[in-house]
């Protein structure tokens, strides 16, 4: 199947590490990639990771690998092991070709963590906010503050609020710090919601 990976500009990943990976030869070729180790547990050397789109490996590589200036392959991968939602696990893959990095603005990667937040924190106070920056009507320091401090004292199931937390202090503070902003998807993540990944990441673009 046709997944996507993020690589280093040297075509490795998991630099330093003992799974140090080589995706692209000096010579051009993309050899085959076999997981060192065992089980297949999500982010062990039991699995290869892969995404489901260019856009949600670029959204995500601040809080999944963090790799600086990466580039995207194309690469075909042996059948999906285990998905969380953001990245799936494979025994094997190998690279296809290099493609383009899908260019995403400090402020789409703000309104991913808000989208993914909406998914989660059902707070009517939160919501008015996101919808109107979400929309450009409201986009004020204030606003972005109030609706962070809200979200931070609210009494509901935490990951739901530390979702809105982190999207509404990333808009509050002007940190376009995806570290900051995509801290929205794992805390979603741990409510145990099944977030529309893909979709949300499409709508952030508009």
């Amino acid at each position: 199947m046709i997944r996507y990976k993020l690589v280093t500009q040297d075509y490795k990943t998991r630099v330093g590490y003992e799974n140090e990976t080589l995706w692209k030869t000096v010579d051009g070729k993309f050899p085959k990639i076999k997981a060192k180790g065992q089980g297949n547990k999500l982010c062990t050397n039991g699995v290869i990771h892969s995404y489901s789109s260019p856009l949600v490996a670029v959204f995500l590589n601040p809080v999944h690998a963090n790799i600086d200036n990466p580039r995207l392959l194309e690469t075909e991968c042996s059948e999906i092991l285990i998905d969380d939602g953001t990245k799936a696990g494979h025994k094997e893959a190998y690279g296809i070709r290099e493609i383009k990095i899908p260019e995403i603005t400090e402020e789409q990667r703000i309104k991913f963590a808000i989208l993914c937040a909406l998914e989660v924190y059902k707070n009517s106070k939160f919501s008015f906010w996101a919808k109107n920056w979400l929309s450009g009507v409201d986009r004020t320091k204030e606003s972005a503050h109030a609706a962070d401090a809200n979200a931070a004292d609210a009494d509901a199931y935490a990951a739901d609020a530390d979702a809105a937390h982190a999207a509404a202090y990333a808009a509050a503070t002007d940190a376009y710090d995806a570290n900051v902003a995509n801290i929205a998807v794992y805390a979603a993540k741990a409510a145990g919601r099944n977030l529309r990944i893909q979709e949300i990441a499409e709508e952030a673009m508009k």
